[in-house]
């Protein structure tokens, strides 16, 4: 468990010093981080997404996220009032992320 809290740390730190140039993608954050395809596929040949509880393993529960202003109301992507949203619905690490709420609404949020 250390081990994967430090590779999560690490991960952020990265994250952190490069969002401009890594913005869309977490391969390259991963990867910095030494995750391996199975950290976040549990195989070393993916033939599917990460799974959301592995994605826990490392990120937590619950990632803080800014809030932001709608209308006369305050949005967190990452409490959805439609219930648990996976994180690979937001967050494509081998392609560029998209917010999974503008197929309905139409936010304007920067995803790593």
């Amino acid at each position: 468990m250390k081990y994967l809290m430090s590779v999560a740390t690490a991960a952020l730190l990265m994250f952190a010093a490069n969002m401009p140039s890594y913005a869309g993608d977490l391969a390259k954050i991963h990867e910095g981080a030494d995750v391996t395809c199975m950290d976040c596929h549990g195989t070393d040949t993916p033939t599917r997404r990460g799974k959301t509880s592995l994605c826990k393993n490392c990120h937590g529960d619950q990632v803080e996220v800014k809030e932001f202003q709608v209308e006369e109301r305050m949005v967190n992507v990452h409490k959805s009032p439609h219930g648990e949203v996976r994180c690979t619905a937001c967050h494509k690490t081998h392609e560029p992320s998209v917010l999974y709420c503008n197929d309905c609404h139409q936010y304007e949020v920067e995803l790593p």
